[in-house]
């Protein structure tokens, strides 16, 4: 396992915070960070169908039955955190529930909703150069750093970059932003190329949206 760089900022959170809630992109080793951080507390995925059944049909049962906390992984249940704020209310102890999730909008939006001041926010952003090659990331070729990319799927064995950040954009296109009335899908995609040539660059929004046009 590869040790991350936010694991003590991760500690920090809890030890301050009764929620703490991991977000970042896809493939970015939230929950990984999360189990590898707290190892001692249950962990649930909302990500099974049967699991987000029964907490959107019966939140109240469903946090009753672990109210010392846990791991969450999966979209936001908005019954469920209505449910968290009263049982954190309740007893406040720090680092008793960890978050986890892609949407980071829904995440974002359920949290200063209902847990606002009462959860520690995490940004977990894939692979550091450091973290993924230690020591031999100087020896590194500079190309070799750029392909490489950050994606934790990058350490699975005859994983081929171009097929994972292919099927990564439109992953994200079709089923994170689709989720978000903020953004239109359809110039999304023509966005993309210029914005990833502009990488290491001064952010120039009035030339990329001319490219972009």
């Amino acid at each position: 396992m590869v040790t991350r760089a936010a694991t003590r900022h991760l500690n920090e959170l809890a030890a301050n915070f009764p929620v703490v809630a991991i977000t970042g992109p896809r493939q970015s080793g939230k929950t990984t960070l999360a189990r590898m951080a707290f190892p001692d507390k249950p962990y649930v995925s909302l990500e099974n169908p049967d699991t987000l059944w029964t907490a959107t049909q019966d939140p109240v049962g469903f946090c009753s039955g672990t109210k010392e906390g846990g791991v969450r992984r999966g979209p936001a249940v908005p019954e469920l955190f209505s449910y968290l704020q009263q049982v954190v209310d309740e007893d406040r102890r720090p680092g008793r529930f960890v978050l986890t999730g892609s949407r980071q909008f829904d995440l974002h939006s359920r949290i200063s909703q209902s847990l606002a001041g009462r959860a520690g926010l995490l940004q977990l952003l894939p692979f550091l150069l450091c973290e993924a090659h230690g020591a031999d990331v100087k020896a590194l070729p500079a190309l070799s750093r750029v392909l490489f990319g950050g994606s934790t799927r990058r350490f699975t064995p005859r994983c081929r970059a171009r097929s994972l950040y292919g099927q990564y954009v439109q992953t994200t296109l079709n089923e994170t932003c689709a989720r978000s009335s903020t953004f239109a899908i359809s110039p999304l995609p023509a966005l993309c190329a210029p914005v990833c040539a502009r990488v290491g660059q001064l952010l120039d929004l009035s030339s990329l949206a001319r490219t972009a046009a």
